[in-house]
């Protein structure tokens, strides 16, 4: 049921946002290597949400529509964009502080 899916995907969120800077820490104080470069894998992580966003996006309404959708959804609206673009862009550089 809808219940149960979006249960499991708050449970399957929760998880992944309370791992990663558990294992971002783990990585950068090991001696397994050279420490990386936090911005980078901020971008890498970000890339990696916004390709599987569009994969989904596009597996709903149909890889034909996903420009149209696209557009008609992010470009002809760019007050509401701008609206979900500040937060994000907070997000981004919370990602950034927390993971340093």
């Amino acid at each position: 049921s809808e219940a149960t899916i979006r249960s499991a995907v708050f449970i399957i969120l929760t998880f992944q946002n309370a791992s990663v800077p558990l294992m971002t820490r783990y990585a950068r104080t090991s001696e397994a290597g050279d420490p990386y470069c936090v911005p980078l894998m901020v971008v890498i992580q970000e890339t990696t949400k916004l390709i599987a966003s569009l994969l989904l996006l596009g597996n709903e309404v149909g890889l034909g529509r996903l420009v149209s959708t696209l557009n008609s959804e992010i470009v002809s609206r760019p007050t509401s964009t701008l609206r979900l673009a500040v937060p994000a862009v907070l997000f981004f550089i919370q990602n950034n502080c927390i993971q340093q």
